[in-house]
């Protein structure tokens, strides 16, 4: 099994390298399979996200770059990704909340590891371009709305939290770790950084883009009538 599990992992690892920031790999990809095939693609990817991650990272970063650079285009005959046909975009923008929560509780503060720091990395990635469209605290809000519902309230939130300690530790130095982190992703150190910096805040504030944030208990509306004065 755990053969198994590392075969999956190097496959998935190599085919978003071989994916990444690529318009017409990804659309010679997602065309070779049949709607049942990318389905099942699909299935594996979110049933298997410690394997699947760092493929899942890529789609993400190549889709974010698409964007950047269509935006940046000032050519009229420049051709635009078809972000309104591509399964890839559409999966994501129907799943990302919940692929979210999953990826920040994949791992435990007890399991995280260097095998598995990439799923933190991959969370990460969600959040900062959420951060930089001003929709971080409604990434987080939503993640607390659902341990709400599940009635587990904070136990996704403070298992990320405490899985960003190891983070900042494993970070901590410059080196090789740093480096391959920004070159695999084409985002500065310094994001990567800030955004901890952020979601791991203690402001007596509790602002809702820091992890900690835990909104006000409401009292129970009264049914009884308020007394006269």
């Amino acid at each position: 099994a755990a053969l198994l599990t590392g075969t999956l992992q190097a496959n998935f690892d190599l085919l978003g390298e071989l994916l990444k920031c690529n318009r017409e790999a990804i659309a010679m990809f997602t065309d070779a399979l049949s709607d049942s095939q990318f389905r099942k693609l699909i299935e594996i990817v979110v049933t298997s996200l410690v394997d699947s991650n760092v493929f899942l990272r890529s789609l993400v970063l190549s889709l974010e770059y698409f964007l950047e650079q269509d935006c940046r285009a000032a050519k009229d005959n420049w051709r635009r990704y078809p972000f309104s046909t591509c399964r890839i975009q559409e999966f994501l923008d129907n799943n990302r909340l919940p692929l979210l929560r999953d990826l920040m509780s994949v791992v435990s503060f007890d399991d995280v590891s260097q095998e598995n720091i990439c799923c933190l990395n991959t969370a990460l990635v969600f959040l900062l371009y959420g951060d930089s469209r001003g929709q971080l605290a409604f990434y987080l809000n939503s993640v607390r709305e659902y341990e709400k519902a599940q009635d587990r309230p904070g136990t996704i939130t403070s298992n990320f939290a405490s899985l960003l300690e190891f983070w900042w530790d494993y970070y901590s130095f410059p080196g090789k770790d740093r480096m391959s982190l920004e070159l695999s992703s084409g985002l500065s150190f310094m994001r990567w950084r800030e955004l901890v910096k952020t979601l791991t805040s203690s402001d007596p504030t509790n602002p809702p883009t820091s992890l900690f944030f835990r909104p006000p208990t409401s009292l129970p509306n009264s049914t009884s009538t308020p007394p006269t004065r």
